[in-house]
C-alpha cells in the first residue's frame, strides 16, 4: 500500500503497482542526468519486486519511492537508490515529504476529535463536577493532606503511596527463644513486623496533587483551546502538539476517574479512622 501525496495536503491511496505505471505522466525509466528531482510525491511497500525507473540501475525491488521531475515526469525509485544516486538532496527531499505525511495526518486527528470534542466535553463536566465530582474529591483530599494529620502520619502516608504499599505492621517482640534461634542464622533482629490492617486508596496520598493539573488544565483550559483551533492554519510545531494532546485525551480522562477513585476509597470514613487509630504503626 503506497499513500501519495499529489499537493502536500491530500492523499491518494494505492493499492498495487498497476495504480502507479497507470498514472499519466509515469515514465518507467528516466535518465539520472537529464532529470532533476522536484519532490517525492509517494512512499511505498508493494509485491512483487519492480524495476527501479532509474534506467542506469532497473533493479527489482518492493521499498521505494514515488517521484515528479522537473517537467512532470513520474518514475519511481528504489529505497537505496534513492540515496545512492542522488544523495543529500533526495534526504532533504524524503524529509519534506514525511512532514508533509505528518501535516495531513496531524490534521485528521485534530480534526476528528474536534468533531467529537462535545461529548469530551458532557463526560469531563460530569468529571468535573457532576456525579464523579472530581474537584470535591480533589478538595477534601487535599485538606486531608495539608490539615487533616500530624506531620509524621502525613510522611508516612507519602512514603507508602510512593512504594504502593497499603499495609499496615505491628512491631511484636520476639521470645527470647526465637532470638536465639534468628541469631544462629545471621538474624539479628528482636522484633517480627505483624499485618494488623490495610489502608485503602493509598496511592491518593501523592495522586492526588495531579487531579489540579488534570482537571483544571488538559481537561478544562487546553479543551476550550483545542475547541477554536483551525488544523489548517496550525504551524507544524502547534500541529504536532495538538495532534499529540489529541492522542493523549483519552488516557488524560480515565487518568483523571483513576484517581479520583483512588481518592474516594481513601476518604472512606473507615479508612480515615484507620489511619488515626494506628498512626504510630505507619511507619513500622
Amino acid at each position: 500500500m503506497i499513500i501519495v501525496s499529489e499537493d502536500g495536503k491530500s492523499f491518494v491511496e494505492i493499492s498495487c503497482w498497476e495504480d502507479i505505471i497507470t498514472r499519466p505522466k509515469y515514465e518507467p525509466k528516466v535518465d539520472k542526468e537529464q532529470v532533476k528531482l522536484k519532490a517525492i510525491i509517494g512512499k511505498y511497500y508493494l509485491s512483487p519486486k519492480h524495476p527501479c525507473g532509474i534506467s542506469s540501475c532497473g533493479t527489482a525491488h518492493n521499498k521505494g519511492f514515488l517521484v515528479v521531475c522537473q517537467g512532470g515526469i513520474e518514475t519511481n525509485i528504489g529505497h537505496d537508490c534513492g540515496r545512492n544516486i542522488f544523495g543529500v538532496d533526495f534526504k532533504t527531499l524524503e524529509n519534506q515529504f514525511n512532514q508533509d505525511m505528518n501535516i495531513q495526518r496531524y490534521r485528521e486527528k485534530i480534526k476528528t476529535y474536534q468533531s467529537r470534542i462535545e461529548s469530551y466535553v458532557e463526560n469531563i463536566e460530569n468529571l468535573k463536577n457532576g456525579d464523579i465530582g472530581g474537584i470535591a474529591t480533589y478538595e477534601k483530599v487535599k485538606w486531608f493532606m495539608t490539615k487533616g494529620f500530624e506531620t509524621n502520619t502525613l510522611n508516612a502516608l507519602e512514603r507508602k503511596a510512593k512504594l504502593k504499599d497499603n499495609r499496615i505492621f505491628e512491631l511484636q517482640k520476639m521470645d527470647n527463644r526465637d532470638i536465639e534461634l534468628a541469631r544462629e542464622s545471621g538474624n539479628y533482629e528482636t522484633h517480627n513486623k505483624v499485618q494488623i490492617g490495610l489502608l485503602m486508596g493509598i496511592t491518593a496520598a501523592i495522586d492526588y496533587k495531579k487531579l489540579k493539573t488534570l482537571l483544571q488544565v488538559h481537561l478544562s483550559e487546553e479543551v476550550d483551546k483545542f475547541k477554536s483551533i483551525n488544523a489548517d492554519t496550525l504551524s507544524y510545531k502547534d500541529l504536532q502538539f495538538w495532534h499529540n494532546w489529541a492522542n493523549r485525551l483519552d488516557k488524560r480522562i480515565a487518568q483523571a476517574k483513576e484517581i479520583i477513585g483512588e481518592c474516594k476509597s481513601f476518604l472512606n470514613d473507615k479508612n480515615i479512622s484507620t489511619i488515626r487509630s494506628y498512626k504510630t504503626h505507619l511507619s513500622n
